[in-house]
């Protein structure tokens, strides 16, 4: 067994986090700056300043909002760096999108973690049928073929299920009348 040191935990506890979160990091950075490689830019020092900073994160909350704050003090540390182009976002604009899109990101989260939950609660068959087709990325057609189904029947059925997991998706997302 190898001995490791609470630096190499540390860095692999990081890499866990940030790797499950650097596209949806990048892709916030992009939102705010628009130029690509000022958004590839911004997006390295972000990365090294949240390896720098990570001692500091409490590990018991999420992750990527975090990031986000640290990337928007980036871009706008960016910015002030940058002052001698002509075309950039007003600082207030540059502001609201972040709140945009952090608000966004997690709604699309929430909505996400409903899914998963509506997902759990369909007939195993179901579960697997939606797996073959969306997870693994199989076309209906070849689903069909090795179910000795039509493929017309596979349609019909993911249509039925699609609508199930919408309801089940919009159910919960209703607060309850009390």
């Amino acid at each position: 067994m190898q001995n490791e040191t609470p630096e190499s935990t540390q860095h692999d506890v990081f890499l866990k986090f940030f790797s499950a979160d650097r596209h949806r990091i990048y892709r916030f950075i992009y939102s705010l700056v628009p130029v690509e490689a000022d958004a590839e830019d911004v997006f390295q020092q972000t990365s090294i300043t949240l390896w720098r900073k990570f001692a500091d994160f409490d590990q018991d909350r999420a992750f990527y909002p975090w990031a986000c704050a640290v990337a928007h003090h980036a871009v706008l540390n960016f910015r002030r760096s940058a002052k001698r182009r002509k075309l950039f976002y007003s600082d207030e604009l540059i502001n609201l999108l972040a709140e945009y899109r952090s608000e966004a990101s997690q709604r699309s989260r929430y909505r996400q973690d409903l899914l998963e939950e509506c997902l759990s609660q369909l007939q195993e068959k179901d579960q697997k049928l939606i797996n073959e087709v969306y997870r693994e990325r199989s076309s209906a057609a070849v689903v069909a073929k090795q179910r000795g189904k039509a493929v017309q029947t596979i349609y019909n059925r993911l249509n039925i299920i699609r609508n199930r997991l919408l309801e089940c998706i919009e159910r919960k997302s209703t607060p309850a009348d009390n």
